[in-house]
């Protein structure tokens, strides 16, 4: 026992902890896979990290078929934003399901699921490996940002997906959204969370303990809540207008793109299917950026002086003397090297001297300065890259296969108008290229057989079949949704030419006239958008938003009874009366008639006491015709009904002031400011009351 007790070895300090950390590591491992079985899934399965969703609309409803069975349909409220698409309930033995996800490229834009990149895979597959029963289900959503993507692949992922297919990065700073309490955390903290809501562990902790004390932390991560449904700024705001330079929201939405794309893959694999990410491709050479701002400290003298370099150099260019452009592009780079239309200017002098890798390099920082992103940007590519290397997800670098297409038909790879409808969108040709490429793809990874290469004959076969079943209709239409999408954009030139080129193409149509006489008064091109509405109207085309776009026109050019007689046609097509007083009233304030457009003003509230416009209006006159009392009431009335209406409270302020409230008036001043910061005469305003007081 002597002997024993003497050769007896003790571990060593490093092996104790070495034998330590393996208990401890075993004992939580046995834990997660214990509640794995339990049904316990890790939170970012369950929940966006970083915003939540008021509603929760599925975007597809279980239908029965004619035959007795159950399909799975898009729900007819989601028409708007998605394809009508359909599949079984219970997927067959034989069958293989894909769903294609991301924004309005994978829906098709600007035609739809036959001629999308998801409607040319459809097609292929059905053609190289017809024994199996291949359902391709497009899910793109027109204006569809990641976060919204993984938010509907928690949807998916419940439909027995075999496959998912991802192409997504173009919409991310469509939505106005806030991360500013998320801001405040420490980013080591916020990406050490994010790591620990990957197991389920962790996931059981927090849940319970928010159940139980929610804390000062988890308030400082309270979510901002997107609607339901997609609302873009640019519909419901001044468009590009209002979008500003702001770095650390833009840090923030990148972080988000790529805890959501990471997000995406969790998904799949929890559901056991597999993912293919697409990388986005852009029209870097022929569109412009949306907006441009100057970067902070630049004084105002070096912006005008800047504008002047920058507006010599447009006209050098033009002139056709592009390296005498870049010398004056060089000096304005010297005051701001951040602003995105010197470098779109500086792309198009270098494409023009054939330095094609300098053009890239300056189009691409055009992009990534672009105030209103409305195109993916740089960064979004490497995210791509990093989570495709990460998780071992295969990637079709779209970019790189477009770019040999370029460099083998034009000698360069600077994507422009070539291949490209308008900003995001390429041409159906190019969305037949991508399904190719994916169908190899799938090859690669053994979703299809290997000997299942289609030869140049089925190819073209597939091609015929394809495009023989669309008539000029179809194409006339999305050349239709191409020019309302560049006026969605607020490219109004652009807009105009492609409905310009519809009507080349396929004849006259009202429609077209309709929209390309909305696009030129846009542009400012008065006299030419009311001979577009009037030819529309020729054409046997009348629609109450016509009469009224032809009226705002009229009025712009100062033909008022014009204007009066157009709107007499609106209300014979729509018969708001209502309105119609409130738009007679709308005229006589143009013309400085006051005391009849109260007048009208008062009948449209007589005929519908609610209607704001018409109120809105009454505050405007009132508080010219100095009748300031009523004017106060109403103004008061409407911010009941809206108090977001920024102008009420600066007429309320204005009526305070001349009274001599200049605490009151400073006050209704500073809650205009609030709604409406660039609201130069509030500023002043309130400046002159600071003043007084």
């Amino acid at each position: 026992m002597k002997f024993m007790k003497n050769n007896q070895r003790r571990l060593s300090p490093l092996k104790q902890i070495i034998f330590t950390a393996l208990i401890f590591i075993m004992f939580f491992a046995v834990l997660e896979v214990a509640l794995s079985l339990f049904g316990v899934q890790p939170l970012i399965l369950t929940e966006d990290p970083m915003v939540g969703f008021g509603e929760n609309v599925p975007l597809f409803v279980k239908q029965k078929h004619n035959d007795g069975t159950f399909i799975y349909r898009t729900a007819k409220n989601k028409l708007k934003y998605f394809n009508d698409q359909s599949f079984p309930e219970v997927k067959g033995k034989n069958s293989y399901r894909i769903f294609c996800l991301g924004g309005s490229t994978t829906y098709g834009r600007p035609y739809d699921n036959r001629l999308s990149f998801c409607g040319w895979l459809d097609s292929y597959l059905k053609e190289a490996e017809p024994g199996i029963t291949w359902e391709v289900i497009n899910a793109g959503g027109i204006s569809y940002a990641s976060y919204r993507v993984a938010k509907l692949m928690q949807e998916l992922t419940l439909y027995d997906p075999d496959l998912f297919i991802v192409y997504s990065g173009q919409n991310e700073f469509l939505e106005r959204r806030s991360y500013s309490k998320l801001a405040d955390l420490p980013t080591w903290l916020i990406n050490f969370e994010s790591t620990l809501n990957r197991t389920r562990i962790y996931s059981s902790m927090k849940r319970l303990y928010e159940n139980l004390r929610p804390d000062s932390f988890e308030k400082a991560k309270k979510k901002y809540e997107l609607s339901g449904e997609v609302r873009t700024m640019l519909e419901y705001t001044a468009g590009p207008a209002s979008y500003h330079r702001d770095d650390t929201h833009k840090k923030q939405i990148i972080t988000h793109y790529h805890s959501n794309l990471e997000r995406m893959t969790l998904l799949a694999r929890e559901a056991d299917a597999k993912i293919i990410f697409v990388t986005p491709v852009i029209n870097i050479k022929d569109v412009s950026p949306f907006k441009s701002e100057f970067k902070e400290g630049v004084s105002e003298s070096s912006k005008d002086l800047f504008v002047n370099l920058l507006n010599n150099g447009k006209k050098l260019y033009a002139e056709g003397n592009p390296a005498d452009a870049l010398k004056l592009y060089k000096q304005a780079f010297e005051i701001d090297n951040r602003y995105a239309d010197l470098f779109f200017e500086i792309g198009r002098v270098m494409f023009d001297l054939k330095n094609y890798d300098k053009a890239e390099e300056a189009f691409r920082l055009a992009v990534d300065e672009d105030i209103a992103p409305l195109r993916a940007l740089s960064y979004m590519r490497t995210i791509l890259f990093d989570i495709s290397s990460k998780y071992s997800v295969p990637l079709v670098d779209f970019e790189q296969i477009l770019k040999q297409e370029y460099l083998k038909e034009y000698g360069h790879p600077v994507f422009g108008n070539e291949y490209f409808m308008d900003h995001v969108h390429t041409d159906d040709e190019r969305y037949r290229i991508l399904g190719l490429s994916l169908l190899k793809e799938l090859k690669n990874n053994e979703i299809i057989s290997a000997d299942r290469t289609l030869s140049n004959t089925q190819i073209d076969k597939v091609q015929k079949q394809v495009r023989s079943s669309l008539k000029n209709e179809y194409y006339r239409e999305s050349l239709f949704n191409l020019a309302r999408v560049f006026d969605w954009a607020g490219k109004f030139e652009e807009t105009k030419n492609i409905l310009k080129k519809n009507i080349e193409l396929y004849g006259e149509q009202g429609e077209a006239y309709s929209l390309l006489g909305m696009a030129l008064l846009k542009n400012r091109e008065t006299e030419d958008a009311i001979v577009a509405f009037q030819k529309a109207i020729k054409l046997g085309y009348e629609t109450p938003k016509l009469y009224m776009r032809l009226a705002d026109a009229y009025r712009e050019a100062g033909r008022f009874s014009d204007a009066f007689e157009a709107y007499k046609d609106k209300l014979r097509l729509d018969g708001a009366e209502y309105e119609a007083h409130m738009l007679y009233g709308l005229l006589y304030a143009f013309q400085g008639n006051n005391k009849s457009a109260i007048d009208s003003f008062t009948e449209s509230l007589r005929l519908k006491p609610d209607f704001l416009p018409a109120s809105i209006n009454m505050v405007g006159s009132l508080f010219i015709e100095k009748r300031y009392d009523e004017a106060m009431v109403m103004a008061k009335e409407v911010l009941k009904q809206d108090p977001k209406q920024f102008k009420m409270y600066y007429v309320i302020g204005q009526i305070l002031l001349g009274r001599g409230d200049t605490e009151g008036a400073i006050k209704y001043f500073s809650e205009t400011l609030n709604l409406a910061p660039d609201f130069k005469m509030a500023r002043e305003s309130l400046a002159r009351a600071r003043q007084l007081k």
